[in-house]
């Protein structure tokens, strides 16, 4: 997916950065039903990571990349909030408690990603400003995503293999991951830091000095 998004965001600065909300919404619905399709094709939607399923990771972010944009787009509409903090909390949380099954999951996972997700994410924009506190949290998990995207992959895969070889038990199991979920935040945070900003702040020099040229 992070190749998708690399295109996707090609694209988007080439044209969809301009595009009207009609063609949003017609590429919208073509996604949707690819999404759909490949949801029925593969029996649910976790796809998208290997070679025998390449395209899948396409069909994925064309629909969430074009749906964010969209998001964005109507985001002056989203000012009432109409639904409490926490009650839109408990609504997420519900979903990782969906258990995967043949005949359900190919049905549930496209209809969370079309109109459930979107939902709560439209729903949790009218929430207002919050507290200092809050702002700098949300601000900080929404800076370390990335990275914690990026690098939470390898580090599963690695897991796995300790797990295939070792056999460990479950107590040291819950340990395991206790300390990934606690340290994998810290070293995103190191990448952001050290990496990852001072990256995009000598990009950002790079374009700024050749506009003054």
């Amino acid at each position: 997916s992070l190749f998708w998004e690399y295109i996707a965001n090609i694209i988007y600065a080439l044209y969809l950065v301009r595009a009207p909300k009609k063609v949003l919404w017609l590429l919208l619905g073509i996604s949707a039903l690819l999404l759909c399709w490949e949801s029925y094709r593969s029996g649910y939607l976790a796809v998208g990571f290997g070679g025998d399923n390449f395209w899948a990771g396409g069909i994925r972010l064309s629909f969430s990349f074009t749906a964010g944009l969209l998001l964005f787009r109507y985001a002056p509409f989203f000012r009432v909030p109409l639904v409490p903090f926490w009650l839109l909390a408990i609504a997420l949380a519900l979903v990782f408690f969906i258990p995967y099954s043949e005949i359900i999951s190919p049905i549930i996972d496209p209809i969370l990603v079309i109109f459930y997700f979107p939902l709560l994410i439209a729903l949790s924009a009218a929430q207002g400003q919050a507290d200092h506190a809050s702002q700098k949290i949300c601000r900080w998990l929404g800076d370390i995503s990335y990275p914690l995207y990026v690098l939470h992959y390898p580090f599963i895969w690695i897991f796995m293999s300790y797990v295939e070889h070792e056999k460990p038990t479950p107590n040291e199991m819950g340990m395991l991951i206790g300390l990934g979920m606690l340290l994998l935040p810290v070293l995103s945070h190191v990448v952001l830091r050290w990496l990852d900003e001072p990256i995009r702040h000598w990009l950002s020099r790079q374009g700024s000095a050749r506009k003054v040229r």
